[in-house]
């Protein structure tokens, strides 16, 4: 926790809190859950890619998988991202807030490292073997937990852990008599 007090501070979320009563627990449940398919159905093509290999062009259970999979990634990531602006809407505890910061810099830093490695896939290796190594893949794996990123960003912002501008005082200026 102290990483995303330190990265939240950095980033001016200052009133970052972590208890979590049940209300926001439910609250976590309900913003979670389609985002959630989403990274699932992520990791199930990643399985099926491989898989997908060692079959060699015979056609398998796999490729079904693969490719039911991968709509679920190309509806699945526009709809969650619908939904996470949908939450934000909605008022938002600043615990539930600071959890979705947590999680939407630990999808940025995935997405982040999806992106870079297959950048240097295709750099280093050419652009036949990277296609081989599922560079493509990991190139659209990171695209998809960026805009859930933003979307978490979002409610994060909504739940108000920015730092409130002071109210200034304005004096009135007494009438002379």
């Amino acid at each position: 926790m102290h990483l995303a007090l330190w990265i939240g501070r950095y980033f001016g979320y200052r009133r970052l809190t972590f208890d979590l009563d049940n209300a926001s627990v439910r609250q976590l449940y309900r913003i979670n859950s389609l985002p959630l398919l989403v990274v699932v159905a992520l990791a199930v093509q990643l399985i099926a890619s491989y898989r997908l290999e060692s079959t060699l062009g015979d056609r398998t259970i796999w490729d079904e998988v693969f490719w039911v999979a991968d709509i679920g990634i190309r509806s699945g990531t526009p709809l969650s991202l619908a939904v996470l602006f949908a939450a934000g809407m909605q008022k938002t505890t600043r615990a539930t807030g600071s959890w979705l910061l947590v999680i939407g810099i630990l999808l940025v830093l995935t997405g982040a490292g999806f992106g870079v490695a297959s950048i240097a896939l295709i750099t280093f290796t050419g652009v036949q073997e990277a296609f081989n190594l599922k560079a493509g893949l990991w190139t659209q794996w990171s695209a998809s937990l960026a805009f859930l990123a933003v979307g978490y960003f979002f409610v994060a912002y909504r739940a108000g852990l920015t730092r409130r501008p002071r109210r200034r005082f304005v004096r009135r200026r007494l009438a002379a008599d």
